[in-house]
């Protein structure tokens, strides 16, 4: 009988050891439980924020390639513009020429004038 209750004795610790091994296995599986947990939603809220990010890296793209567009743009019209004050340009230098000739012109017409009017006044009649 020493011997059964011996046994049982030992049956007994080696049961109350790994229950409380059990335990310890339960205790570090819901710890592993939680932290894995928390590593799923901090890698959910990275993915988040790098989406976020891709977002914002995809709207200053957009907005470089307006900008750059713009400039294009307005290099272009610049362009123009300078094409369109360099005909005005040479325009008014044509202008002035034509104004140099018209005067010209004139005094040669009031010279002519002159000589017609002298030329009239010697065949006037009294």
């Amino acid at each position: 009988m020493v011997k059964t209750q011996q046994s049982t004795q030992e049956i007994e610790t080696a049961l109350g050891t790994f229950k409380a091994g059990a335990s310890n296995v339960v205790v570090a599986i819901k710890r592993t439980e939680n932290t894995s947990q928390t590593a799923v939603n901090e890698a959910q809220a990275v993915t988040n924020d790098l989406n976020e990010l891709t977002d914002y890296v995809t709207q200053i793209n957009e907005l470089s390639v307006q900008i750059s567009t713009s400039a294009h743009e307005q290099n272009s019209v610049i362009q123009e513009l300078n094409r369109n004050m360099s005909r005005i340009h040479d325009m008014v230098d044509n202008l002035n020429a034509k104004e140099q000739n018209v005067r010209h012109e004139t005094e040669n017409i009031e010279e002519i004038n002159e000589q017609l009017v002298r030329i009239v006044n010697t065949f006037k009649l009294d």
